[in-house]
């Protein structure tokens, strides 16, 4: 039988310190073109999956792997993002 290499408790502090000491840039800016008949009111980055957006999904796994600091690049809809992420530690550039 093959043995882990790391307990899983190892394997969840290595896995937090991944992104810990970089900026994590996250490209939200595209028109979406391609999923416009599904979520023709909102950017693709707020599309949901299991009824929540992509990019809640997306900035809880980087957290998850140490990331403290993620920049949204926006454009498209730039707004609807802006506004669903006003309470939260993230940084914007346009």
């Amino acid at each position: 039988m093959n043995q882990p290499i790391f307990h899983k408790s190892e394997h969840t502090d290595r896995k937090k310190k991944i992104f810990s000491d970089i900026d994590v840039i996250i490209l939200a800016g595209g028109l979406g073109t391609r999923l416009q008949p599904v979520i023709s009111d909102r950017p693709k980055a707020l599309a949901e999956i299991e009824g929540r957006p992509f990019l809640d999904i997306l900035i809880e796994d980087l957290s998850s792997m140490g990331s403290q600091r993620n920049i949204l690049r926006v454009g498209h809809l730039k707004t609807q993002i802006n506004h669903h992420y006003a309470q939260k530690k993230i940084l914007f550039a346009e």
